[in-house]
């Protein structure tokens, strides 16, 4: 763990070595947890927030690490059933994480697991390569999903930082009246990134990180 000024975290941590699931979370923002989207797989850690100030409504941020060589259909069934949830709860989302989950295979089990939540109306929006290995070829483990349709979203990854690029999304919001009642657009980050690399960049703007 490292503690960060200005920051509350909260987290699960991992059985094995590897794994784990933590979100620093701006302490002007006011948030509770959400226990109740959990995943509830033994291959998965998972955090779940639901974000309010200075949001004119609320919104759900998730965290997911995915451990790899698991049943890429049972957590995909596991995270569909969350998704679900958040339908019903007519709740906005942002989910991002290391998914080891390879988007740029072209397999017929990415091509499944792609289209369940293409059919939810989730998108996926990172779309270059996230992991540099050598004598590898460049793969998309790491994600960022959401149902937003409705703000302006610009995603984008944290070139030289190390081989596992961290992730982030800039959202403008308008304002809650109750904090801005002339509604000026407040401007947010979310970024997704792994424990190793947080002392690496620059937190000033950031509001949230999940690792």
């Amino acid at each position: 763990m490292v503690n960060i000024k200005g920051y509350s975290f909260i987290h699960k941590n991992s059985i094995t070595k590897a794994g784990g699931a933590g979100l620093y979370i701006k302490s002007e923002l006011m948030f509770r947890q959400r226990p109740d989207l959990n995943l509830n797989d033994d291959n998965v850690e998972d955090q779940w927030v639901e974000l309010f100030s200075p949001f004119k409504d609320s919104v759900i941020v998730g965290t997911i690490y995915f451990h790899p060589n698991n049943s890429v259909n049972e957590f995909s069934r596991n995270f569909q059933n969350t998704i679900i949830k958040l339908y019903n709860q007519r709740q906005t989302f942002y989910i991002l994480g290391d998914f080891n989950i390879n988007l740029l295979s072209d397999n017929r089990m990415t091509h499944a697991y792609l289209n369940s939540l293409i059919s939810l109306g989730v998108r996926c929006l990172i779309n270059k390569p996230t992991r540099f290995m050598h004598n590898c070829t460049p793969s998309l483990l790491d994600h960022i999903y959401t149902n937003d349709n409705l703000h302006y979203l610009y995603p984008g990854l944290f070139l030289g930082t190390s081989d596992h690029l961290p992730c982030f999304l800039l959202i403008k919001f308008s304002r809650n009246k109750q904090h801005a009642p002339y509604g000026e657009d407040v401007t947010t980050i979310l970024m997704w990134t792994h424990f190793h690399l947080i002392s690496m960049i620059n937190l000033d703007a950031i509001s949230l990180i999940t690792h």
